[in-house]
């Protein structure tokens, strides 16, 4: 395919958008420096080559979506048509709104711009090429390359992109607003930096039935050492209350933890095992305005770079030592202390069942501005009263797996971040999708729905003898020991290459607790296609990487995630894709010899270019 820039200074296009609420817009972005030579002259004229370019904003629909004008740079055709926005943050909003930056410094929000000198009066998260912000868009720009140039359907049309300051940008805060509330800058600034709605804090509040919104976790009786904010006993269904004696009688680090009235909870607990709906689909529920979800904001972010260092350190030396000993059976894993890992609570882990936004006076983002998709796989998922059938499953992961073998094959990528909320459908009239991988061709029924991933804020990736990884893995990021890799590596800690069967294990784990109810009924699947996605979380031992068999999380936090880059290999797409429960949605040659007079567009992922 083809990749060069266009110039365009956007004049006319930023003065259309007034609805959109941005200011100071510019086309520079500093990954363009990995793949252009710039210079003071062209460096805020440059855009991407993409086949659809947005030229203007005619009305608003939502706060996202903005009926516009595209222009197709082949045809010269424009059509009106609507238009997503995504606003991805380049600083980090929570640690913005907590006061881990120094908010007196002048330049802190203020938009990266070319320079050859050495101080570029921006932060140094701006300045870097791979802020999570710039992967997440030129990653899109390529999966639209792949759409047009190569008749992928499952990428997205990416219509351009700029930097900007967004004045009111949205987030929402729920997951994170128990830690957030802890803190004195975030408390002592409402109003100055920022602005919540009252009735919906006030509704959250009452939905969560705790002054500062704290989620209550489910804590297993035998570990009450873990690092726990809140504690919450079902006490339900127990028929030997000795064992309390037990626990309470235990030497804990929770001197000053107090049990109110509202902590205890009765609740239904099958044969004393953990319920475990407490899903994380329901963390992953995000604003699509804001960013990518979030692994772990942990504590170490706000500390300096050698504390920072020293907390990792420990960290994933207890991550090798946890490597070790998985050799152990459940049982002994029931009775072993956990190691220490301590996350706040904005970590996969919580829950939030309800939205909760702030909105920041103004920060500096990332515009990019896309095809407006339907919904959510999360949506499907979550709809009881039109539940997917198995061939509906069947469809869905089909088309997930054939997109991820693509990514792979074309720009080695790893997502790192795949949940349902970060896949998305259009509606199509096509009845059918045809694909040729692996030697073979596939008739894969689509229900009236095309899938396509979305979010690479957390993706690592090749293109053009280039790498981009995310800054998230930077030793300040919120996947910061995920993997081990330049440009972030720590040369004190083993190299760890990103993880191919990371993103099956991720989304599997994201869609566990919709499918089983109770770890213990995990033989009792009937469906194959449910059990194939269940499978995804076992690691190269056969266990589940999410619980232990008595329905306890096994690792906790973001600890599970690093475990699974380090636990899970056998998840690979293709891998997979080879199961024979897919046998059936095979075709003869023969068959599609004449695929091309018959009017049938055939994906040829066997045939598609390696652009690394």
């Amino acid at each position: 395919m083809e990749f060069s820039y266009k110039k365009n200074d956007n004049k006319k296009l930023f003065t259309s958008l007034v609805d959109l609420q941005v200011s100071q817009c510019q086309n520079y972005i500093p990954l363009y420096e990995k793949f252009f030579t710039i210079n003071d002259t062209n460096c805020n004229s440059i855009q991407l080559n993409n086949v659809n370019s947005l030229q203007s904003i005619r009305s608003k629909v939502t706060d996202n979506i903005f009926n516009g004008t595209v222009l197709n740079q082949t045809t010269g055709l424009k059509e009106k048509k609507d238009i997503f926005f995504k606003f991805s943050p380049l600083l980090d909003p929570i640690k913005y709104l907590i006061g881990k930056y120094d908010v007196s410094n002048v330049n802190l929000l203020n938009l990266p711009i070319y320079s050859v000198a050495a101080d570029r009066n921006a932060d140094s998260k701006t300045l870097d090429k791979n802020n999570a912000a710039y992967v997440d868009g030129f990653f899109t720009y390529l999966t639209s390359q792949l759409l047009h140039n190569h008749g992928f359907k499952h990428g997205i049309d990416f219509y351009g992109s700029f930097l900007a300051m967004k004045n009111d940008f949205s987030i929402d805060v729920c997951d994170d607003i128990d830690y957030m509330s802890e803190s004195e800058f975030f408390n002592n600034n409402k109003n100055i930096l920022y602005t919540i709605d009252e009735s919906q804090a006030t509704q959250f509040n009452n939905n969560n039935n705790t002054r500062n919104c704290k989620p209550k976790l489910n804590l297993n009786l035998t570990t009450l050492n873990d690092h726990s904010d809140t504690i919450l006993l079902q006490l339900s269904d127990i028929n030997d209350l000795s064992h309390l004696d037990t626990v309470f009688n235990s030497n804990t680090n929770y001197s000053t933890n107090q049990l109110s009235d509202a902590d205890i909870v009765y609740d239904n607990v099958k044969e004393g095992n953990k319920n475990k709906k407490d899903t994380e689909e329901d963390n992953d529920k995000e604003s699509r305005s804001s960013c990518s979800s979030r692994f772990s904001d942990t504590e170490e972010e706000g500390e300096s770079d050698g504390e920072a260092d020293g907390k990792s350190d420990n960290n994933d030396n207890n991550d090798d030592n946890d490597n070790d000993n998985n050799n152990n059976d459940d049982n002994n894993d029931d009775n072993k202390e956990e190691d220490s890992y301590s996350e706040t609570s904005s970590s996969s882990s919580s829950f939030c069942e309800d939205q909760l936004f702030v909105k920041i006076k103004t920060f500096p983002v990332q515009v990019i501005s896309l095809e407006c998709c339907e919904d959510t796989l999360d949506s499907l998922v979550e709809n009881d009263e039109v539940p997917l059938s198995d061939d509906m499953w069947d469809s869905i992961v089909l088309q997930l797996l054939m997109t991820l073998i693509t990514y792979q094959q074309c720009f080695h990528l790893t997502h790192n971040d795949l949940h349902s909320n970060n896949i998305m459908y259009m509606k199509t009239n096509e009845p059918f999708l045809y694909y040729k991988v692996d030697e073979k061709y596939y008739k894969v029924p689509t229900y009236g729905r095309i899938f396509k991933i979305i979010d690479f804020g957390r993706a690592i990736y090749k293109f053009r003898g280039n790498l981009m990884c995310s800054d998230s893995y930077h030793k300040a990021g919120d996947a910061a020991g995920l993997y081990n890799i330049e440009p972030y590596f720590n040369s004190k800690k083993p190299r760890l290459e990103p993880n191919y069967s990371f993103d099956l294990c991720r989304l599997g784990c994201s869609l566990f607790d919709a499918i089983v109810d109770d770890i213990s009924d995990i033989d009792e699947l009937e469906s194959p296609i449910l059990k194939i996605i269940t499978d995804w979380c076992k690691d190269d031992k056969g266990k589940n990487i999410m619980y232990k068999m008595n329905g306890e999380e096994r690792y906790p936090d973001f600890k599970l995630y690093k475990m699974i880059a380090r636990l899970v290999h056998q998840h690979t797409p293709l891998n997979v894709l080879r199961n024979k429960h897919f046998n059936k949605y095979t075709v003869n040659k023969k068959t599609m010899k004449n695929a091309k007079d018959k009017n049938i567009e055939v994906m040829n992922i066997d045939e598609l270019p390696c652009y690394i």
